[in-house]
Parts: structure tokens; sequence; C-alpha cells
């Protein structure tokens, strides 16, 4: 497991903004609930991406990009988050 390619990178980016997007559209009540969320999107997207290479993860992946990890991690770091109110 190592770092990311720049396509690799940019694709796990563009993921976690989208979903910052959507949680932010579902559940956010202002519009700088986006700020929150887009950061925690980011950072589980992470999370993910390396919890799915610490363990070989067996699902399927889109190059280097561990997709269904890296968005459950996200949804589950933006949910932690909005339950913190932080």
């Amino acid at each position: 497991m190592g770092f990311l390619t720049a396509p690799a990178t940019l694709l796990s980016l563009v993921l976690a903004t989208g979903l910052a997007g959507l949680f932010q559209w579902w559940q956010g009540n202002r519009t700088r609930d986006v700020f929150l969320y887009w950061p925690a999107s980011v950072a589980g997207f992470l999370a993910g991406q390396l919890l799915a290479g610490a363990v070989s993860s067996p699902l399927p992946a889109l190059g280097e990009v561990h997709v269904l990890e890296g968005i459950a991690a996200s949804v589950l770091v933006m949910v932690f988050a909005k339950w913190l109110k932080v």
C-alpha cells in the first residue's frame, strides 16, 4: 500500500466532494454546514482507503480507489460529525 497516483487522488476528492454535497443537501440545515461535511467526507474517504489497503479488501476497486470502503467510511464520519453538532 502506497500513495495514490494523481488520477486516483483526484477521483477520491471528486467522490468525497460529491458525497459531502449530497449529505449537505439531505441533512444540512445551514449553508455553512458544507464546511463541516466536506473535510469530514474527505477524512472519512481517506480512512476508508487506508483501512481497505491495510486489510487487503477483497471488494472490487476502481483502479487504486476502493470506492465502496471510501463511501462507507465517508458517510459514517459525516453522520458522526452531524451527531456531534460541531
